[in-house]
């Protein structure tokens, strides 16, 4: 923390300010650092553990979340085509049913 009683940046140690778009990036043990847009694509130590790494936006924390978001929702939309096509089928199979039940009682 720094002494106005916001965030510091792990790895610089300066406050950050309100208003910069942060993203939370792990390194590659797990500490999340949150750093500024500014900063990805450089080359830094986490300042938990001294692994260096590239802070890469790919990695972030946001961006797992975004693409976990649209996976559900790609397998949600693939779910409720899977359901409309069987109750489809189900459909033409009573029908096809009643049909050969109608056709059997038939007088010849």
């Amino acid at each position: 923390m720094s002494e106005a009683g916001g965030d510091a940046c792990p790895i610089c140690r300066t406050p950050a300010a309100a208003n910069d778009d942060c993203l939370h990036i792990p390194c590659p043990r797990g500490h999340v650092l949150k750093v500024t847009q500014a900063m990805l694509g450089q080359r830094v130590v986490c300042p938990k553990c001294n692994e260096f790494f590239v802070l890469a936006a790919e990695s972030s924390v946001e961006r797992r979340r975004e693409m976990d978001r649209l996976r559900h929702e790609q397998d949600s939309r693939r779910a409720r085509q899977w359901l409309a096509r069987a109750l489809w089928a189900a459909v033409l199979v009573v029908v096809s049913l009643v049909s050969l039940i109608v056709v059997s009682v038939l007088p010849k």
